[in-house]
């Protein structure tokens, strides 16, 4: 994607960064709204607690 970008649209290195941010910032604000809106899955993501296998769920 990122030779996509550069070599065939000719982004300068600013254009590309800005791409990148608003692809990531988008994803990421996706991700923050859907617990939000799914109330249903609990307290995490679609949980109630933490996995037991991540170091800080204890």
């Amino acid at each position: 994607m990122r030779h996509y970008l550069l070599d065939d649209l000719n982004l300068t290195q600013e254009q590309l960064l800005g791409w990148i941010k608003r692809w990531i910032d988008g994803g990421l604000q996706a991700m923050e709204e859907l617990p939000a809106e799914h109330r249903e899955s609990g307290g995490f993501c679609h949980a109630d607690a933490a996995p037991a296998n991540q170091p800080d769920a204890e």
